[in-house]
């Protein structure tokens, strides 16, 4: 079901972005997963497809979303519309953790595993994002 839903936010994208920036984010997503199958290989041992690499991305994508969608919530409840400081921390610590547990439910690791690769994916991502924004 995951997947399903994952194709058809791609073809929601594909039918509204412009054709360059379609077939950067595709080039990306396909460069992240390969960093995320050949950083749980290295990391656990285990050889996983580019298939699972692909539900555990989209997992965790999900699970940023609904963090994210929580803090815009907290947010326009309290009245805190900036999170500086202290605030930023806890967003990208948030952030991260929705990341290590998309990691650890689709691929089945342990915490510290999904702690490593969730910290691989996240700096070649960034990487790959700012190179692409050249």
């Amino acid at each position: 079901m995951l997947i399903l839903l994952l194709i058809a936010a791609f073809i929601f994208f594909v039918a509204i972005a412009p054709i360059k920036t379609t077939i950067t984010f595709a080039a990306l997503m396909l460069l992240i997963l390969c960093v995320v199958k050949i950083s749980t290989r290295i990391v656990t041992g285990n050889n996983v497809s580019l298939v699972e690499a692909f539900k555990a991305v989209g997992l965790s994508l999900l699970f940023a979303c609904i963090a994210v969608f929580a803090l815009t919530s907290f947010s326009s409840a309290t009245g805190i519309h900036s999170f500086t400081d202290a605030a930023a921390i806890v967003v990208i610590g948030l952030l991260f953790s929705s990341y290590i547990a998309g990691f650890s439910v689709a691929l089945g690791t342990t915490f510290g595993s999904s702690t490593a690769i969730a910290a691989i994916a996240t700096a070649a991502s960034g990487v790959l994002i700012a190179v692409a924004k050249v």
